[in-house]
């Protein structure tokens, strides 16, 4: 059952949101390291952003959708 590694469905709305933040950190981090200037980095940022909101429409949805729930 779902609940038996999540309490509840806030819990579970929680990972997910985490997992999305975690994985959202892991494709900008290097773009704001890189040696380029800031319109270019600022530019592969938003593609970064567009392809992980495409390949994660679950995780997208839930972030935009059901973070307020938890506020």
């Amino acid at each position: 059952s779902l609940y038996h590694h999540f309490r509840n469905k806030d819990e579970l709305l929680l990972a997910v949101l985490e997992r999305g933040l975690e994985y959202a950190i892991a494709l900008l981090e290097p773009i704001a390291e890189a040696d380029k200037t800031p319109d270019e980095k600022l530019s592969d940022m938003i593609q970064a952003h567009v392809v992980s909101v495409t390949h994660n429409t679950a995780v997208s949805a839930a972030m935009v959708f059901e973070i307020r729930a938890l506020m």
